[in-house]
C-alpha cells in the first residue's frame, strides 16, 4: 500500500510545481511598440543609407521603471515588442524618406549609428526619459556625435503612456537630427 503512495508523491509534487494549487492570479503580459513615425528624415542634399542602434543588455525587451532614486524595476508584464535597439532601428528606417535623387553622385550618403543611453519611466516624477547618442557617419568616419535628451511628463505611468511618450520623444529627436544634418551638409 505504501508503494502506491510513494509512486503518487512525485506526481503530486509535479502538479504543485506547475501551479495547479497556486492561489496567485494570472497576470497577462502586454507588449508595446512605438508605431510609425510622424516625422521624416528628408532632404534634397543627403541620403541616410543605414541606421544601427546598440542598447545596454539590461533592457532586453523589458520596460524599465524608476521607482525611487537609484532604484529601478524591470517590468516582466509590460514589455517592448522587440529589443529597444531593434525598435529604434525600424522606427528610424521608416522615417527615412530617400528621394529619387539618391543615385545622383553629388548627393551625400550617411549612416546613423546610435546608442541608447536611457529609456526609462520615472514613476514618482511621472516622466519618461529617452536619451540617445547618435553618430553621423560618412564612409565609416564620424562626422559628428550628439546626445539627444527628451523628458516627457505623463499623467499616469503605464505601459501605454510609456510607449506613447517614447514615440513622441523619438519624433522630437528626429526633428532635431534633421536640423543637425542640414547644418552639416552645405
Amino acid at each position: 500500500m505504501k508503494k502506491k503512495y510513494i509512486l503518487l508523491l512525485p506526481f503530486l509534487l509535479l502538479l504543485a510545481g506547475c501551479g495547479i494549487f497556486s492561489s496567485e492570479p494570472y497576470i497577462q503580459t502586454y507588449y508595446f511598440d512605438i508605431g510609425s513615425p510622424n516625422v521624416k528624415i528628408e532632404s534634397q542634399k543627403y541620403v541616410i543609407d543605414d541606421v544601427q542602434f546598440a542598447t545596454p543588455s539590461m533592457y532586453l525587451q523589458r520596460m524599465v521603471f524608476r521607482v525611487a532614486d537609484n532604484t529601478i524595476l524591470f517590468d516582466e508584464f509590460n514589455r517592448w515588442s522587440m529589443a529597444p535597439d531593434s525598435l529604434l532601428e525600424a522606427y528610424f528606417l521608416m522615417a527615412i524618406e530617400n528621394n529619387e535623387q539618391s543615385s545622383t553622385p553629388k548627393i551625400k550618403h550617411y549612416t546613423l549609428n546610435g546608442e541608447i543611453l536611457q529609456i526609462t519611466a520615472d514613476i514618482p516624477n511621472k516622466t519618461v526619459s529617452v536619451n540617445l547618442r547618435i553618430n553621423l557617419m560618412d564612409n565609416n568616419k564620424i562626422v559628428w556625435t550628439r546626445t539627444f535628451k527628451q523628458k516627457k511628463p505623463v499623467q499616469n505611468v503605464t505601459g501605454k503612456s510609456y510607449a506613447f511618450a517614447v514615440k513622441t520623444s523619438v519624433d522630437n529627436i528626429i526633428r532635431e537630427l534633421n536640423i543637425f544634418i542640414d547644418k552639416t551638409v552645405k
